[in-house]
C-alpha cells in the first residue's frame, strides 16, 4: 500500500473551452480514470488547480468534486471581471464557492490597457505550468507559436521549461 505524502500534490489544468459534445463522454470517462488513479496515489493530499474557465477547467473540476479531490481556483482577474468572460457561470460560481483556495493573480496592466485580458492568460498560463506537479491538458495537439496564452503555451512551458517568454 503507498502511504500518502504529507505534502500537498497539485493537478493543474489547462485546455480548450470548446470541447466538441460528441467527445464529451469518452473524455470525461478518461478524466475520471486518470483522476481516481492519481487519487489511489496521492489521496487526500491531492489537488485541482483550475481557473474554472468554460470547457476543459469546469469538466475537470466537475470530475474532482466526484471523485472527493479539492480544488484550487486561481483567476487572472478579478472575479467580477473574469465571471464576464465565463458562459457557464452557475458552474464557475458553484466551484468557486466550494474551492478550498482561492488565487487572485496581480494585474500586470491597468484593466484599460488593449492587451490586458491577453497578458493576464499568459500569467495564468505560467502559473499553472509551474505551481503544478501533475499537468492534465486537455489539447487538440496543436502547437499555436503565436498564442502565447493557451493550451498549447502551458504545455509548451510545462514540457520546455520556456523561460524565454516576454514580461
Amino acid at each position: 500500500m503507498c502511504v500518502p505524502p504529507q505534502f500537498p500534490i497539485i493537478i493543474g489544468v489547462s485546455g480548450h473551452r470548446d470541447i466538441h459534445p460528441d467527445a464529451m463522454p469518452m473524455i470525461r470517462a478518461a478524466i475520471v480514470d486518470i483522476l481516481k488513479e492519481w487519487r489511489g496515489h496521492y489521496g487526500s493530499a491531492l489537488y485541482v488547480l483550475t481557473a474554472l474557465a468554460d470547457g476543459a477547467d469546469q469538466l475537470v473540476a466537475d470530475v474532482a468534486c466526484e471523485v472527493g479531490i479539492s480544488i484550487i481556483a486561481v483567476l487572472p482577474m478579478a472575479a467580477e471581471a473574469y465571471r464576464v468572460t465565463i458562459a457557464s457561470k452557475s458552474c464557475f460560481d458553484f466551484h468557486l464557492e466550494r474551492a478550498k483556495l482561492i488565487l487572485l493573480l496581480p494585474d500586470l496592466e491597468p484593466v484599460f490597457v488593449a492587451r490586458y485580458h491577453e497578458r493576464q492568460y499568459e500569467q495564468l498560463g505560467l502559473y499553472i505550468a509551474r505551481q503544478s506537479h501533475l499537468l492534465l491538458a486537455l489539447w487538440d495537439g496543436e502547437p499555436d507559436a503565436a498564442n502565447r496564452a493557451g493550451t498549447a503555451a502551458v504545455v509548451r512551458m510545462r514540457l520546455m521549461n520556456d523561460e524565454n517568454l516576454d514580461t
